[in-house]
């Protein structure tokens, strides 16, 4: 049996801004809802998001014999995105907003953080128990990351399907540690969710994604169409104004528009940990700057980020096409 409190010390102390512990458990009571979620069509085709239905609801399938689930938050907020969430002028007037990038694009990519961060914790764990067996995972395994932040006591999923910590908001990434040993305490699972009557959210979707609360369609989230491949085509057919689609709206990659009004976002701390520095500001970049972005120069600056999802060319032929046919 390990120490809880210890373990939570050690995650702060590698940089995590937060952390909470779960007994391992089946979530039976997510699989109606993910199921019917599915069925709706709401994935979009992601078929990633079809598979290890399973496993998705049990850890235990992903790591033999697990016993705990150690849930870590990081603070990502650089506070890029009150710029970038700007409402887009009148197309008649002269000012032309540079391209929009969802604030974690900015930085090096958060899945090569965490892991590390992740990486080291379970070796501090080992250390000290090297009985210890487990797992690490962040948002590339099939592990339902907000259910099990929840049961962590790490916050509340909110109206727009994002984990929202009741101190540091909505813009937070989750990494886990699923581990083959009980602890001495578990964390109490939040207790509510704390959104009430705002529907801000939903309202700030240009595209309506945000079906109804907590209910995501991603055939119209603008993040799914600007980064999933193969996807990045689709993305630049509904670009155009002319599109029966959904639109793009100015974003390049991702989008911050759901959570640029959330309340529980207008106060919440910045990032601490360096490794969520910006590499580059997105409003000094125009679209003729990313139009005339060498290669070589993209690899330099944006090749630690998660803008190489999508890859340069791509990136540029969505602007170009989108300058035609406006």
């Amino acid at each position: 049996m390990i120490e809880a409190d210890w373990i939570r010390q050690k995650a702060l102390e590698t940089g995590f801004s937060d952390c909470g512990i779960a007994r391992c458990r089946r979530l039976h009571e997510r699989e109606e809802n993910l199921v019917a979620w599915l069925a709706e069509g709401n994935h979009a085709g992601l078929s990633y998001l079809e598979r290890n239905l399973d496993k998705r609801l049990d850890p235990s399938l992903l790591v033999e014999n697990a016993q705990s689930v150690i849930v870590c938050l990081v603070s990502y907020n650089n506070g890029t995105w009150k710029e970038s969430c700007r409402p887009l002028p009148d197309p008649q007037t002269p000012w032309k907003p540079a391209p929009r990038i969802a604030s974690y694009a900015l930085a090096r990519d958060y899945h090569q953080t965490i892991k590390e961060m992740l990486f080291s914790l379970l070796g501090t764990i080992r250390q000290r128990y090297p009985e210890v067996s487990g797992r690490c995972f962040t948002d590339t395994a099939p592990l339902l990351e907000k259910s099990w932040a929840t049961e962590a006591g790490l916050g509340w999923i909110g109206k727009n399907s994002l984990l929202v910590s009741p101190r540091f908001g909505s813009f937070v990434l989750l990494g886990e540690i699923v581990i083959d040993v009980p602890m001495d305490h578990y964390a109490t699972p939040f207790p509510e969710e704390r959104c009430g009557n705002c529907r801000r959210c939903l309202d700030a979707c240009p595209n309506g994604a945000i079906v109804a609360p907590c209910r995501l369609d991603l055939r119209k989230c603008i993040s799914r169409l600007t980064i999933e491949r193969p996807t990045c085509t689709e993305a630049i057919s509904n670009s155009s104004s002319h599109s029966t689609g959904p639109g793009l709206h100015g974003w390049l990659f991702g989008c911050d528009l759901c959570q640029s009004v959330c309340p529980h976002n207008q106060h919440a701390p910045l990032y601490t940990l360096p490794a969520f520095a910006p590499l580059f500001r997105p409003e000094e970049m125009t679209r003729e700057t990313w139009l005339t972005l060498s290669p070589e120069t993209f690899g330099t600056r944006m090749g630690s980020t998660p803008l190489v999802r999508c890859g340069l060319e791509n990136l540029q032929q969505r602007l170009a096409r989108d300058a035609r046919e406006k």
